[in-house]
């Protein structure tokens, strides 16, 4: 349809954004997925107004160079066999045995107007492999304000380009939650799980779910406001709060850690928190350094007992590994 490839035109979709590459000649519309501005709540459906009002305004088109090339996505990938590795300047992208480095050009998050500069989108990308994933834990952008909004649109449309995959990168949003990516994403830095403050090795619980995968949770105490009732019958407004949970899922492998950090730390979870070995072992003692590390925390994972060499974890060890495979 040619009215489609006029300036002034806006295109809704459900929820994909298509590549770029299905329009005919260079003048696209804007393309908005009602997913990122519709939502239901008790009442109904809800329009985000100033999303759409910021999607739509002049001057808010895409400065970016679409992606010189995509990656050879096998047939029938999804998501959540996606892992992307992130550096200041590239992106490692493997799905299953096939890998491949793009630099942030060759990935289409150049700055189109400065050029040779990754523009704003790859600064999110690179935030979103520091928090392993998840935008709004700890980073201020619970709130998801119509920039972020926006922003995330746009590194969905990135992503989809690069992958060629048409489904969405990310869990369906909820108000008032984080961002959480369907596919896997760290930092080349390592990685590390954004431990809420003033949490501590007892609010910590690691289970072993399959072989080679763990999962982390951390109690998280949130502070919140409710009306109470006095006696006379009027409201005030109380502080409350609420203790909730912050998951992860890893690989072992994905944590940067050794091969005799790996063993020593399954066998320290398949023992429920509690091992057998000398004071001077190496597995143990890099693995409490890298815990430490992983977790941003300053005191060690575990205490040590020299009378019976015992080591005793801190925080809570649980496995759930059949027994064919321990």
């Amino acid at each position: 349809m040619p009215e489609l490839r006029t300036s002034n035109v806006v295109v809704f979709v459900p929820s994909a954004i298509r590549a770029p590459t299905i329009w005919i000649g260079d003048t696209q519309p804007v393309v908005i997925s009602l997913a990122d501005f519709l939502s239901v709540d008790a009442i109904g459906l809800v329009v985000d107004h100033q999303f759409l009002e910021t999607a739509i305004a002049p001057g808010t088109r895409s400065t970016h160079k679409s992606a010189t090339t995509a990656f050879p996505t096998p047939t029938g990938t999804t998501w959540e066999q996606v892992e992307l590795v992130v550096d200041d300047h590239r992106v490692r992208v493997r799905v299953g045995d096939v890998s491949r480095t793009f630099g942030f050009a060759e990935a289409g998050f150049e700055d189109r107007r400065k050029g040779s500069v990754p523009d704003d989108t790859w600064q999110l990308l690179k935030t979103l492999a520091q928090f392993n994933g998840v935008l709004g834990t700890g980073d201020n952008l619970t709130t998801k304000s119509d920039e972020l909004k926006q922003k995330v649109s746009e590194l969905r449309k990135r992503l989809r380009v690069l992958l060629r995959i048409d489904a969405d990168p990310f869990a369906p949003p909820r108000k008032g939650r984080p961002y959480r990516s369907l596919f896997t994403i760290r930092s080349a830095d390592g990685v590390t799980f954004d431990t809420p403050t003033h949490a501590n090795w007892e609010d910590i619980t690691i289970t072993e779910t399959k072989p080679g995968v763990i999962e982390v949770s951390v109690a998280n105490e949130t502070v919140g406001i409710v009306r109470g009732m006095k006696d006379e019958g009027k409201g005030e407004w109380e502080a409350t709060t609420a203790t909730g949970e912050q998951n992860r899922r890893f690989r072992l492998d994905q944590l940067g850690t050794q091969e005799s950090e790996r063993e020593s730390l399954v066998a320290v979870l398949r023992a429920n928190g509690r091992v057998v070995r000398d004071a001077t072992d190496p597995g143990m003692l890099t693995l409490g350094k890298a815990l430490t590390k992983f977790f941003q925390l300053t005191d060690p994972p575990f205490g040590f007992d020299p009378n019976r060499r015992l080591w005793t974890a801190k925080f809570e060890a649980i496995s759930f590994a059949s027994g064919s495979d321990r």
